[in-house]
């Protein structure tokens, strides 16, 4: 485990991380970075890493594969961001298909799309407290057959969206 928060660097490059294979969880949560900080090979090389929390950092957008060497990533916390409200690139999170928890709490994000989900067929916790409006486009849950948790609390969430939370609990998925 690596604590590198609140160290305020302004990039995260390969070789930082590169002797650092069995790392299980980086910490780089308050650290002022931003999206061009990062690109795609910054986590190469961190094959075993489980979790990684970038939250409370400047990240409005994210390279095309920064993620997709983190095949062993369970969780994802990527809250207090500026993320786009239109929602986020795919590339990007191509390849996560271990993971469980995605936190996406206090962001602008507004669009969840089933392309978007469906990069996660393991998810289990999705965390959207405190995002602006959400919508989930057409039947976005339906993808993630092991969802059990969604938190909204201090989101609105559009009649669609609320629909689709209710038929999941109806038919005992939450």
């Amino acid at each position: 485990t690596k604590f590198l928060n609140g160290a305020w660097w302004m990039s995260c490059k390969p070789e930082w991380f590169r002797n650092l294979v069995k790392l299980r969880a980086l910490y780089l949560n308050d650290n002022g970075l931003e999206s061009h900080s990062l690109d795609n090979s910054s986590f190469t090389g961190l094959t075993q890493l489980q979790v990684l929390d970038m939250s409370t950092n400047d990240f409005d957008l994210f390279p095309s594969t920064c993620f997709s060497h983190l095949r062993s990533l369970q969780r994802l916390y990527l809250d207090v961001n500026p993320l786009p409200s239109s929602g986020l690139a795919l590339g990007a999170f191509t390849g996560l298909t271990q993971l469980r928890l995605l936190s996406l709490e206090d962001t602008h994000l507004t669009t969840l799309t089933s392309a978007f989900m469906a990069l996660f067929p393991e998810l289990r916790v999705l965390l959207l407290s405190g995002a602006d409006a959400i919508v989930f486009k057409a039947n976005v849950l339906k993808f993630n057959v092991h969802l059990r948790t969604i938190t909204v609390a201090r989101s609105f969430l559009s009649n669609d969206s609320l629909c689709q939370i209710h038929s999941l609990d109806k038919a005992g998925r939450l």
